[in-house]
């Protein structure tokens, strides 16, 4: 074995970090674009995040560190107008740009000094040994018990209603022009191959396609059979979907205004749909998000339009909550992440533990065995990748697949930045 540090550039690594932490969504949305709010604690992490991007630039001239962060940065928030988790801020530029720009000037005047070396890092025994327990504990924490987010404990009592609560105080006003409820997740891809653009009738709970004009007063209540058959099959799937043409008299509603609710009261319900000014709220109830639903669910940017028909989609796939508005996703909440023992793990942190578990493979192949020849790097970044997605598989919720989703092009960057950032090919083992 070769055991021999392994010399890492830090310009590479620092464009791989900010890529695989900022730019990759954990799915696409319609697009939404705005100057975003100042949030210090995200000024302060993003100051931070460009850093070690402005050290390895701290050789060239101060407008041209500046110049390329802030590109790189704006090339970022331009990305994040199709993320459901992200949203554009002109503020984020400012922070990134400042903090390359400021890192670069320090680390400058300090190798004036002869206090900083060369750009590598240098990767030996103790850092391997540290990085290796690191990834142990990531596989450690997975496999903790979660808390379950599956439908469950559902009350067939309940009413299912429309346009207001039971106890008359979350009237909606608008119209209903078709509802439809299945027992199973549903995309809008498969509304649309039906051609209609409207699921077939056969296999829903509930149908109708009779508008319904709804200007407050009590709640229009569906049959107490619809009711039971919605709980015993989403019970039963795991899944549901409620499929609905919606135009709401004005964008002043709020509570939210309820839509559709299948509730005994405004804090008791399996699940709604309402409406909250200019958003979309859809809650479900699960082990996770408790009775009312309230505690982890899915709200849209504001998308609503007063007069105006909208098509809506909210989707329940045992996992993850969806709101499509015309085809489009809308909002996404995962409550089966938010039963993780670290929820950000399971979710928001996704590209980052899936890029390190491959990065750390990559590291320790190199480490051990060095590589020789042209294809040497890339067998490298294969063999990362298929390690990743094997440890990957470890994870019992099958919301964290590894075969589904983004999760193989986060471990393919971490290994490609990986090998992109070795200085010198390393001598293969003798």
């Amino acid at each position: 074995m070769l055991l021999r540090p392994v010399p890492l550039r830090l310009l590479p690594l620092a464009v791989g970090v900010i890529v695989i932490a900022t730019a990759i969504p954990a799915a696409l949305r319609a697009p939404v674009v705005g100057v975003g709010t100042l949030n210090y604690d995200d000024f302060v992490a993003n100051l931070i995040l460009f850093a070690p991007f402005g050290v390895a630039l701290r050789r060239r001239p101060a407008w041209f560190v500046l110049m390329v962060a802030a590109l790189f940065s704006t090339a970022i928030e331009i990305s994040q107008i199709w993320s459901i988790d992200r949203f554009v801020s002109l503020y984020d530029v400012a922070a990134n740009t400042s903090g390359a720009l400021v890192a670069a000037l320090v680390s400058r005047a300090v190798e004036r000094r002869g206090l900083l070396g060369a750009q590598d890092l240098r990767l030996g025994p103790w850092a391997m040994t540290a990085l290796l327990f690191m990834a142990i504990a990531v596989i450690v924490v997975w496999r903790i018990p979660h808390a379950s987010s599956a439908v469950a404990g559902w009350e067939g009592s309940y009413p299912l209603q429309l346009g207001n609560e039971r106890t008359g105080d979350r009237q909606w006003h608008g119209t209903i022009a078709a509802l439809g409820i299945w027992p199973k997740a549903i995309a809008p891809r498969e509304l649309k191959s039906e051609g209609s653009g409207e699921f077939p009738a056969s296999g829903a709970v509930y149908v109708t396609r009779q508008p319904l004009v709804i200007t407050g007063g009590p709640a229009v209540r569906l049959s107490d059979e619809a009711a039971q058959a919605f709980v015993a099959a989403a019970t039963r799937a795991n899944a549901f979907t409620i499929d609905a043409r919606i135009k709401t008299a004005n964008i002043e509603q709020r509570g939210p205004a309820r839509i559709l609710s299948f509730s005994i009261d405004p804090y008791h319900r399996n699940v709604d749909l309402g409406q909250q000014a200019e958003r979309l709220v859809f809650r479900v109830r699960t082990d996770v998000s408790g009775p009312n639903g309230n505690k982890r669910h899915a709200e849209s940017v504001p998308i609503l339009i007063a007069g105006k028909e909208t098509a809506i989609l909210a989707s329940y796939d045992g996992a993850i909550a969806r709101i499509y508005v015309n085809g489009v996703l809308a909002a996404r909440m995962n409550l089966a992440a938010s039963g993780c023992a670290w929820p950000a793990l399971c979710d928001v942190d996704t590209p980052g533990v899936w890029a390190s578990l491959a990065a750390i493979v990559a590291l320790f192949w190199i480490f051990l065995f060095g590589w020789r020849g042209r294809r040497a790097p890339w067998l490298t970044v294969a063999l990362a990748v298929g390690v990743a997605i094997a440890l990957g598989a470890l994870h019992p919720d099958p919301v964290q697949r590894p075969w589904e989703g983004w999760a193989p092009l986060y471990a393919l960057l971490g290994a490609v930045t990986i090998v992109l950032s070795v200085r010198v090919p390393l001598p293969a083992r003798e």
